[in-house]
């Protein structure tokens, strides 16, 4: 019987381009022990996956900034390092937008190439995605209430996971809650674009919410929508009850605030632009941040219907949140034993295996 150990598969995990880099530790450490990983970055992403580099074979680090990756001489330099190092499998950490240029390009059978989409609706508009899926044949999509919007996709693998996988990080010695405090974390990156948090005010407003409240906006406040918030908040005195920072988040500090939160906000609501693609499309990262913590999520009442929120989510209408939310007099979950992440999916095994088996197959 021969006995001789099966080598590892030879993976790069590529990210050049500068955004959805929160996803690479959860891959790194999902492939870690299974497959010789390379993770190939560009040289402003190297200081945010320090944590990556202990669970990888090595890392590529190109010279360039991710804002100059999709010049054709970088996407060039790319191409020949792909080639150059024959990988078996090469994993695009994000498989949409600028990087449609590189698969213009002949890649060779050998060499099996899978994707994470961030938005499917991408696959629904323009030649970009048409383009990637010449040669990308596998996806990956980051919650399974995704899944829905690519089955009728012809020629094309999907599968899901979720990243809600972090590093355990030192706690900064200066963040303590003080007994009685309520926080409410909202993480993500300060914009009205993104978030409605001028509905949020307007409820904490109209709940006459004592200062044990606290609403922790988790992301760079600089700016002209961070200026617009913090002049709301206090033209309603609510100054104090509302926590931004002028500067991008340290992820210590970030994790910090979240292991201490009692619930995440994500403040996707009908007014947000874009909120369809919320709804059957993409996620946001507030939700991996739920998951990874085990918080329970305040979720506006049309998400009601998914199913990893019935199990972890307490919903509100727009129109009401004060009452249902802030007075506890209509929230409601789901959940009604108030047990939250009991499916096996939360588990770090289910995501790995489920992981390795799409894209090592």
């Amino acid at each position: 019987m021969n006995s001789e150990k099966v080598p590892h598969k030879r993976i790069a995990l590529v990210e050049v381009g500068g955004s959805h880099d929160e996803c690479l530790y959860s891959q790194c450490l999902f492939l870690h022990g299974h497959a010789d990983t390379i993770l190939v970055i560009t040289a402003d992403l190297e200081p945010r996956v320090t944590a990556c580099k202990e669970l990888v074979l090595s890392v590529k680090i190109f010279g360039f900034q991710s804002s100059q990756s999709f010049q054709w001489k970088n996407v060039w330099k790319l191409y020949r390092y792909l080639l150059e190092q024959k990988f078996d499998r090469v994993v695009f950490n994000t498989a949409q937008g600028g990087i449609k240029k590189l698969f213009i390009l002949p890649f060779p059978r050998s060499m099996r190439l899978i994707g994470t989409i961030h938005n499917t609706h991408k696959f629904y508009k323009g030649i970009g995605q048409r383009i990637i899926s010449s040669k990308i044949k596998k996806y990956l999509v980051l919650n399974d209430y995704l899944l829905p919007s690519v089955a009728s996709l012809k020629g094309l693998q999907f599968s899901s996971y979720y990243p809600a996988f972090f590093p355990k990080l030192a706690t900064p010695n200066q963040i303590t809650k003080p007994a009685g405090e309520t926080w409410i974390c909202i993480p993500g990156q300060v914009s009205l674009q993104r978030r409605d948090y001028l509905g949020l005010i307007k409820a904490v407003k109209q709940a006459e919410l004592e200062s044990r409240w606290k609403f922790i906006l988790l992301g760079n406040a600089k700016g002209n929508d961070g200026d617009m918030i913090k002049q709301q908040a206090n033209e309603l005195g609510l100054q104090s009850s509302f926590i931004l920072f002028d500067a991008f988040v340290p992820y210590e500090l970030l994790h910090a605030y979240m292991q201490l939160a009692d619930a995440v906000m994500p403040l996707i609501h009908p007014s947000t632009p874009g909120f369809v693609l919320y709804q059957h499309h993409k996620i946001t990262g507030a939700f991996n941040m739920a998951f990874a913590f085990k918080k329970p999520l305040l979720m506006e009442a049309s998400f009601r219907g998914i199913e990893d929120f019935k199990e972890n989510a307490i919903f509100y209408d727009v129109q009401t949140l004060s009452e249902d939310i802030f007075t506890g007099t209509n929230g409601q979950s789901a959940n009604t034993d108030g047990t939250l992440y009991q499916s096996a999916k939360w588990e770090f095994a289910f995501q790995q295996n489920n992981y390795l088996a799409f894209v090592l197959s």
